[in-house]
């Protein structure tokens, strides 16, 4: 090859190369910047984004911090609807919710997450945390308006439902019998709950079980209180 025909590399041509790939890297640096962006606010949502609660007695009372909260958990006859699509606290891993309910025209409303809130375990089971100084009412005492009728299986769910008559009617006989013995002989094929919605806490339900005993005696009972009661035709049918 001669000297005329032997190409020549400069530093030019270097810098020309190199400018090049520059577009290239600039894109990817702008990718990684957003990227970044992203996953910063991710975390920040995540993290900032819910309140953070602790304990000192490994989750029977949490306390928010942040809000100068401290919850207690509710007797097991209180429950209530959940938010579950939106977290509003943590503790370690447990997730709690708003509490909620459907107004006349289906909208929901909220319960003040710093007065209750909730958690739901993978069985479905439902736990109320109550703040210091809110007083939850007794059954005889929610204004129950209204009362479903549920099944106790795998997952509970409604079969009928009461109105507000016969709401008052359970009420009133549960309150004005006798309480007895809890019976040993519970046929557990007829057990249900009995959840009530009241106007003195509209967020709230009360729980109370129905079931038979397999002589055929039928009976209301209350896990909290511990009242019992037999009760016989006073209910009209309703539980036949």
């Amino acid at each position: 090859m001669s000297e005329n025909n032997r190409k020549i590399h400069t530093k030019t041509d270097g810098v020309k190369a190199e400018r090049n790939y520059a577009p290239l890297l600039y894109a990817g640096a702008i990718v990684l910047a957003v990227t970044s962006v992203i996953l910063l606010a991710v975390f920040l949502i995540r993290f900032f984004g819910v309140v953070h609660l602790t304990s000192d007695t490994e989750g029977s009372t949490l306390t928010d911090s942040k809000n100068g909260v401290v919850y207690s958990l509710a007797p097991i006859s209180y429950t209530a609807d959940l938010d579950t699509d939106s977290v509003y606290a943590k503790y370690g891993d447990t997730e709690y919710y708003r509490l909620y309910y459907k107004d006349d025209s289906g909208n929901k409303v909220y319960c003040d997450p710093k007065e209750m809130i909730g958690t739901e375990n993978e069985f479905g089971v439902i736990d109320i945390y109550v703040a210091e100084g809110i007083v939850l009412p007794e059954l005889k005492d929610f204004g129950a308006s209204k009362a479903l009728i549920c099944t106790e299986e795998m997952i509970s769910y409604a079969i009928d439902a009461l109105t507000k008559e016969e709401t008052e009617k359970l009420i009133n006989v549960f309150f004005s019998l006798e309480s007895c013995d809890y019976p040993s002989n519970i046929d557990n094929d007829t057990v249900l709950s009995i959840y009530f919605r009241g106007d003195t806490n509209p967020f709230l339900l009360y729980n109370i079980r129905y079931f038979e005993t397999k002589s055929g005696e039928k009976y209301f009972y209350d896990r909290v209180t511990s009242r019992c009661v037999n009760f016989h035709d006073e209910m009209e049918n309703i539980f036949d």
